[in-house]
């Protein structure tokens, strides 16, 4: 097997997440979803404090 290609589960213990999703192109589209995820919950938990709705 070629050592310079790689197997498509290999993963390199020498990066950070951040700089995994770097490298495909998707961590300013990660950050931005998990942004919207911790609005969203605390939305809902301060909805639930102060018996707001919709």
């Amino acid at each position: 097997m070629n050592r310079s290609r790689r197997r498509k589960s290999y993963i390199d213990r020498s990066e950070t997440f951040d700089e995994f999703l770097a490298k495909d192109g998707i961590r300013a589209e990660t950050e931005d979803a998990a942004i919207k995820d911790i609005i969203a919950d605390q939305i809902k938990v301060a909805s639930g404090k102060e018996r707001l709705d919709k």
